[in-house]
């Protein structure tokens, strides 16, 4: 497909409707799938009223069915769309529920990604200690089961909460290792994530030069990807190094 992108944003309404359709039909797994597969372009789109839709309507039909797997795959999406909105307590509770399920039902892939989502719901609500511990503790598992990606995702969380514990070195090791998994997957859109958390920690040294740098070329790469809301939150860690130090241009995104 030439324009995917173009194509998901054309075909929202139509995806939408598949889904109801499936869970309707009393198709649970078909259901889930089908939100799940929604779920990376909502999340790119910023379009979260459709992914709680989605993953809603999904969720009953998954748990009428009988699919466990596609009820934690859905807790976690819904989970997510929480913390993006700030609701602390409905995150946890989706994710702690995907996490036993994930559990339960002898899934370790989805008990990591489930942990992903509370490290960073540990992070946002001041616990920097507790996210880094459940962090390693997804790491550990993505480990295991050879999930590079996830060990990437993983270690960058470790980063950010050693970071924020005053642990730089320690971040900076995370980050190098995140970096080099990165190169491995040929991963433009974790590398650019992984490069705005190096900018941060630069920031956190005093060091602007090299903030500077990792955050441009972290836009660079989101820019390419057509990404504005994680742009946009680059673009934000460069305002704070000084209008007067970044050009204009790369702060407004002309």
């Amino acid at each position: 497909m030439a324009e995917p992108l173009s194509w998901f944003r054309n075909e929202v309404p139509a995806l939408e409707a598949a889904v109801s359709h499936a869970a309707g039909a009393g198709l649970g797994e078909l259901a889930w799938e089908l939100a799940v597969v929604t779920a990376s372009y909502f999340d790119h789109s910023g379009l979260y009223s459709e992914w709680s839709r989605c993953h809603r309507r999904a969720l009953a039909a998954a748990r009428a069915s009988g699919c466990p797997r596609g009820e934690a795959a859905l807790l976690r999406g819904i989970g997510q769309i929480h913390l993006y909105r700030d609701d602390y307590w409905a995150a946890g509770e989706a994710l702690i529920e995907s996490c036993r399920i994930s559990e339960r039902i002898g899934d370790p892939a989805g008990r990591a990604r489930a942990l992903t989502g509370l490290c960073v719901l540990a992070r946002g609500t001041g616990r920097p200690e507790t996210s880094r511990a459940t962090a390693r503790r997804a790491l550990a598992i993505f480990r295991e089961i050879g999930d590079v990606l996830g060990m990437a995702h993983a270690h960058t969380s470790c980063a950010v909460a050693s970071a924020e514990l005053g642990l730089l070195d320690e971040a900076e090791a995370e980050l190098d290792e995140a970096g080099r998994l990165c190169a491995e997957l040929n991963d433009p859109h974790r590398t650019a994530l992984v490069l705005r958390r190096r900018g941060q920690l630069h920031l956190r040294r005093d060091d602007r030069r090299s903030a500077m740098s990792c955050l441009c070329r972290a836009l660079e790469l989101l820019d390419s990807l057509s990404d504005e809301i994680c742009a946009g939150r680059v673009r934000f860690d460069l305002a704070r190094i000084g209008t007067r130090r970044a050009p204009a241009k790369v702060l407004i995104g002309t």
